[in-house]
């Protein structure tokens, strides 16, 4: 498995390039070998990019805070990336 993994690098542009690229350059069978982890703040448009060029890959989120309940300034937890 591999995992794209942008912290907080990126722009949509540069993101659109990127997912753009992956379907034309990697074969589907090994797109689902593949995670693409943008900036959360891109999450959205990542995962439409991905449904409209048919892509493979999965995507997933980073930095995602454990403590639920409790409030943590710039946090993001599970239920708000499912969401």
């Amino acid at each position: 498995m591999y995992v794209a993994n942008w912290k907080m690098n990126g722009s949509l542009p540069k993101i659109e390039t990127w997912l753009k690229g992956i379907g034309k350059s990697l074969d589907k069978s090994l797109q689902k070998e593949c995670v693409f982890c943008p900036p959360s703040c891109y999450l959205f448009q990542a995962a439409e990019i991905i449904k409209n060029e048919n892509l493979k890959i999965f995507l997933g989120a980073q930095d995602i805070d454990p403590n639920y309940k409790k409030p943590l300034t710039g946090g993001i937890n599970a239920s708000m990336v499912k969401e």
